[in-house]
């Protein structure tokens, strides 16, 4: 049963056990937090109507451990132990925006990045799926990839329009461009639907 953007929304709420993969979320600001090995970022981003975000590469018994996305699976060089940084669930309005996003503050190899947020969307639609087969509840989803950089070279990997030379569905960013958005300001241009 198709449901509303509010009823998706409360949905993800109740189900997802967030614990230590929760984003900050407080007064209409998300708190995107990476601890990279050369340096930290983080991304304050304002949005209206509601969201929730996840970091999915969140490290729970120390450096480079994480605990497997599908915990019944083996994870151990398994396609879905790959990862993005961060999925955004956005309602606004009557439509549910879905955010994968990826922080790279040192080289950006682009297979890696359109690697981890195409992981990324497996996961969203994963996700979908099971809420779809067992709960027989569903919204149509439009999934938008980022990649937010240092860079001060985007020209090396990105068009002249700021997407992925490696994939024309992701957008990149610099963490000053972000900063100074919001996820309804996001460049929305090249969504992939999610029945």
């Amino acid at each position: 049963m198709a449901t509303s953007a509010a009823e998706y929304m409360d949905l993800l709420e109740h189900v997802l056990r967030r614990g230590g993969y929760d984003v900050p979320n407080s007064a209409k600001t998300l708190t995107l937090k990476e601890r990279g090995a050369s340096r930290s970022q983080t991304v304050k981003i304002h949005y209206q109507d509601r969201a929730i975000g996840f970091r999915l590469d969140f490290e729970v018994r120390g450096p480079k451990e994480t605990p497997p996305l599908f915990h019944f699976l083996e994870d151990e060089a398994q396609s879905w132990s790959k990862r993005c940084d961060f999925i955004v669930f956005h309602k606004s309005n009557s439509q549910m925006h879905v955010y994968a996003i990826e922080f790279k503050s040192g080289t950006v190899i682009q297979a890696n990045a359109k690697a981890q947020l195409d992981a990324g969307e497996s996961w969203v639609r994963s996700l979908h799926a099971t809420l779809k087969s067992y709960g027989g509840k569903h919204r149509q989803l439009r999934l938008h990839k980022y990649l937010i950089s240092a860079s001060s070279q985007p020209s090396t990997f990105c068009t002249s329009n700021g997407f992925l030379r490696a994939d024309h569905q992701i957008r990149h960013y610099s963490y000053a461009e972000i900063k100074a958005l919001s996820l309804d300001t996001l460049d929305r241009s090249k969504p992939i639907t999610i029945p």
